[in-house]
């Protein structure tokens, strides 16, 4: 079993004030899965940007805007690509390596680009079946910038699960 999407969005933006700031915004998008074993999937996806919205929506809820003040409108972009490998091994218990690269390029001198690499795993185990679950995650997050200081960061999450009955 195999899924591809792709979707693209052009906008032109035109001016009558200041004609001098026309311009064509992208929005792309791809996403595609496949069943490679009876247990195992390979899911990839990119999200693309060019635009020179001071805080452009993309119209996703789950979608990060960027939050970057700025006070002009010059263009800039952005670019997620995520891999991911799932292997079901149980009616609801699975484990995930995942691995996201993000950078973002701007025009405007006083805006910062910068990149992400993020590896992560997760993982989830229903200890009694329908009843009882556990749900872990841990990701490495290395940040790197152009001007400011390059970071790393390790987050993780642990969640218990206990289901009253099927329905709840």
């Amino acid at each position: 079993l195999s899924t591809l999407t792709l979707s693209y969005m052009s906008t032109y933006a035109s001016y009558l004030r200041f004609p001098e700031e026309n311009t064509l915004r992208h929005d792309a998008a791809l996403t595609a899965s496949r069943q490679i074993t009876r247990t195992a999937r390979l899911e990839l996806s990119n999200d693309f940007l060019y635009t020179e919205e001071p805080l452009y929506d993309t119209e996703d809820p789950l979608a990060e805007i960027d939050t970057t003040f700025r006070q002009d409108r010059e263009p800039y972009y952005d670019n997620t690509a995520r891999l991911g490998l799932v292997n079901q091994f149980g009616p609801e218990n699975s484990i995930e390596l995942g691995y996201e690269y993000y950078f973002l390029r701007n025009d405007d001198p006083t805006v910062e680009d910068r990149e992400h690499y993020i590896p992560s795993v997760a993982a989830t185990y229903w200890v009694v079946p329908s009843r009882v679950g556990i749900e872990s995650e841990l990701s490495y997050t290395k940040r790197e910038f152009d001007v400011s200081e390059n970071y790393n960061d390790i987050s993780g999450r642990l969640r218990l699960t206990r289901r009253i009955n099927p329905h709840f």
